[in-house]
């Protein structure tokens, strides 16, 4: 059979990406398409999140306020076990702020630069796979409100925006909620997108774990569910710049079930 990867993160790191490894241009494969290593199956080492405060008294406002012209090189590290087999997946792209309203909302142009699986046998890189490489094509675009909910999206070129626009969320970029928030307090999300022309509805609920000078770190916990029949669950860390709203560091752990489970690494720069 062909393996399926899943991708994460186009641009506002949405949930799930399907790309088929059936490529030509995938080194190291045979007639079935890309071939794992049975080994390996321990968990990616999570980068470290602040807890600090997490005895804080403070209370916080959290917004999405980043400046016009602020830039970041958003870098996403995936492992997916299978069984015993694995895939290790890098993704990184780089989203600018373009523009700050006076209303509040942000518009933003996300571009991909580099999208990379690998195992001891197989090696794909988006730069020269067939598949992969119309999405380093052209820049991606959201404008978010001031509470960092997605008001619209689009890409320049067909390949991307198909992908792009069926791809929302993972949960690293939450909507805040309109209130102050101190340690303990909690909030949840509901997000509908479209993943293989499947529905699927996630329920996100958010934790303040701590709250320190400069971040916030945040609890995640999601369910997702294909016409209410839950098919995976998300749990992990968010640390949240306290300025600006912009995630910092991040580990999400995906158990997709009957399948495997997916290890998600988020560093911000």
């Amino acid at each position: 059979m062909k393996y399926i990867i899943p991708l994460f993160a186009l641009l506002t790191f949405p949930t799930l990406l399907f790309v088929s490894c059936s490529d030509s241009s995938a080194k190291g494969k045979g007639e079935k398409g890309l071939v794992l290593p049975k080994k390996d199956t321990s968990a990616l080492k999570k980068v470290p999140i602040n807890l600090d405060g997490k005895h804080s008294k403070e209370k916080v406002q959290l917004a999405f306020t980043p400046q016009k012209g602020n830039k970041k090189t958003i870098a996403l590290t995936m492992k997916s076990i299978f069984g015993k087999d694995v895939l290790l997946m890098t993704f990184t792209s780089e989203m600018q702020v373009t523009d700050r309203l006076s209303n509040g909302d942000v518009l933003t142009r996300t571009k991909i630069l580099d999208i990379h699986a690998k195992t001891n046998e197989a090696e794909i890189d988006a730069k020269t796979s067939k598949e992969l490489k119309p999405l380093m094509n052209g820049f991606s675009y959201v404008t978010y409100n001031r509470l960092g909910k997605v008001l619209s999206m689009k890409a320049d070129n067909p390949q991307l925006d198909a992908q792009f626009k069926s791809n929302q969320s993972n949960g690293f970029m939450p909507e805040f909620p309109s209130k102050e928030l101190g340690v303990g307090d909690s909030w949840e999300q509901t997000n509908k997108q479209v993943i293989q022309q499947q529905e699927i509805t996630i329920k996100y609920t958010y934790f303040v774990r701590a709250i320190n000078p400069e971040s916030v770190a945040l609890e995640l916990r999601a369910n997702v569910f294909n016409q209410e029949k839950e098919i995976f669950t998300i749990q992990g860390m968010i640390e949240t710049d306290r300025k600006t709203g912009f995630p910092m560091h991040g580990n999400l752990e995906q158990k997709v079930k009957g399948m495997g489970t997916n290890y998600v690494n988020l560093t911000v720069r």
